[in-house]
C-alpha cells in the first residue's frame, strides 16, 4: 500500500495564511472560522484558530461553515480505531457564512495537496464513508480552475445520488464511494459551464437545475488545462471570502438545518492513498 504523507506545510501556507486573516477580518462563518496548521501559528492568531486542526491528518484541512465540523474521532469499529467526523447541527444561521442567502450548516472535510495539478491527470477519487443517525450522505466536490491561471474557479459537485449508483460495501458500516473524469457523475454546483467556442452549449450542467449527470471528458476537451486548485470561490454554497481546498468532501449544505453524522477512515486520489491505518491519535 502505498501511503502518502504529504509535505504541505510550504506548498499550502499561502492558503493557511490567506484563510487566517480573511476569517479575522471578515467576522462571518463558523465559530472557530478556518483552521490554521497549528505547527506554524501566525503572530496575531488567536488560540482558537491556530489549534483548530484538532489532529486531522497531514494534508486535510475544516473549511466548515456555521455549525458544522471535521475532526479526528474514534468512529465504534474497534476501541481504537480512528476517522475523521464529519458533523452537521440542527441549527438556522445568519446570512454572512456562504456565497448567497444561505442559513445552513456545511461540513466540508478539504484535501489540499493537488493544487495545480491537471484535471485529466487526477484519475479516480475514491473514498470509504459511513453515515452516523443520519441519512444524509457525503458528496464530493473538486475546485476546478478552467484554464489554471486563477482566472475562472469553478467547483464541480458528484453528489449523493450519482455517488450512490455502484458504491460498494467496505465493510464495518462502511461504503466505497468513487468517481472519475469518464463517470457520468459531475454536475457544476452553481451556474453550468459553457463551451467557449459555442456559448450556448453546456459542457457541465448546473446541479439544481433537473438534468443528466455527465463526464468531464467534453470539459476537458474545451479546457484541456483545466486543474484542481486551492482557492477562494464565488460559487453559491461555498463558504464567503476564504479559501477551501481543491479537492472538498461535504456533508450538509447552504439550507441544511437538520444534524447530520458521517465517518471517512480512507481517500484515495489516482495512487495516493490516505488510510485511517496511518492516522495518529487524537
Amino acid at each position: 500500500m502505498q501511503t502518502v504523507f504529504a509535505n504541505w506545510r510550504r506548498s499550502f501556507s499561502s492558503l493557511i495564511l490567506a484563510a487566517c486573516v480573511v476569517s479575522l477580518l471578515s467576522g462571518c462563518g463558523r465559530e472557530n472560522k478556518i483552521y490554521a496548521d497549528p505547527t506554524t501559528p501566525v503572530d496575531g492568531d488567536e488560540l482558537r484558530i491556530i489549534d483548530g486542526r484538532r489532529s486531522l491528518p497531514a494534508g486535510f484541512f475544516d473549511h466548515s461553515v456555521n455549525q458544522a465540523s471535521a475532526e479526528m474521532s474514534l468512529d465504534g469499529t474497534t476501541a481504537t480505531s480512528l476517522a475523521i467526523r464529519l458533523v452537521t447541527w440542527p441549527q438556522t444561521n445568519g446570512r454572512h457564512a456562504f456565497n448567497g442567502d444561505g442559513e445552513g450548516n456545511r461540513a466540508l472535510l478539504g484535501l489540499a495537496p493537488y493544487s495545480g495539478r491537471k484535471l485529466s491527470e487526477i484519475g479516480q477519487i475514491s473514498f470509504e464513508a459511513k453515515n452516523i443517525g443520519s441519512p444524509q450522505n457525503v458528496e464530493l466536490l473538486l475546485v476546478t480552475d478552467l484554464n489554471c491561471d486563477g482566472g475562472d474557479v469553478r467547483v464541480l459537485l458528484a453528489d449523493a445520488d450519482a455517488l450512490n449508483l455502484d458504491r460498494q460495501d467496505a465493510g464495518n458500516g462502511y461504503w466505497r464511494y468513487s468517481a472519475g473524469i469518464s463517470d457520468v457523475k459531475w454536475k457544476a454546483l452553481d451556474d453550468p459551464i459553457l463551451d467557449p467556442a459555442h456559448p450556448t452549449a453546456e459542457l457541465v450542467p448546473q446541479a439544481d437545475v433537473f438534468g443528466t449527470d455527465v463526464d468531464l471528458n467534453a470539459l476537458l476537451t474545451a479546457y484541456p488545462n483545466a486543474c484542481v486548485r486551492n482557492s477562494v470561490t464565488i460559487e453559491s454554497g461555498m463558504p464567503h471570502g476564504l479559501p477551501v481546498s481543491g479537492i472538498l468532501f461535504s456533508l450538509g449544505n447552504e439550507t441544511h438545518t437538520d444534524y447530520a453524522g458521517a465517518f471517512i477512515r480512507r481517500v484515495e486520489v489516482g495512487s495516493d492513498i490516505y488510510d485511517a491505518s496511518d492516522w495518529s491519535s487524537p
